[in-house]
């Protein structure tokens, strides 16, 4: 069943299933946006920076259909040397936040 109704109809087959793999978390600990920012590039994000993390929790849908083990809490090293993108601002697009409802919908454990 599905908490999104349109209406009734004779049975058309089988629903088809997500055709995309997850990001999962391989750490623990606060997200980073200096982390996300590479993450992003790979599929939508869940979560945004500055957030609390556990290993093995869904941070984002990955573009391709396997799964993709990504650490959200990788932290830039401070070094001396100057970089070339130091004056580039990290952005990021605003996460997918979902409802409980809409998130066991999306997991379909069945």
């Amino acid at each position: 069943m599905s908490h999104l109704f349109r209406e009734y109809a004779p049975f058309k087959g089988e629903i088809g299933g997500r055709g995309r793999g997850v990001m999962v978390s391989m750490e623990s600990g606060i997200s980073t946006a200096y982390a996300l920012n590479s993450i992003q590039e790979r599929g939508r994000l869940f979560i945004g920076p500055q957030e609390d993390i556990y290993e093995g929790m869904i941070v984002g849908e990955n573009a391709r259909p396997e799964d993709l083990p990504v650490n959200p809490c990788k932290e830039k090293h401070l070094t001396n040397m100057r970089s070339q993108g130091e004056g580039k601002g990290i952005q990021l697009e605003a996460p997918l936040r979902m409802t409980l409802e809409r998130a066991i919908e999306y997991i379909d454990i069945g």
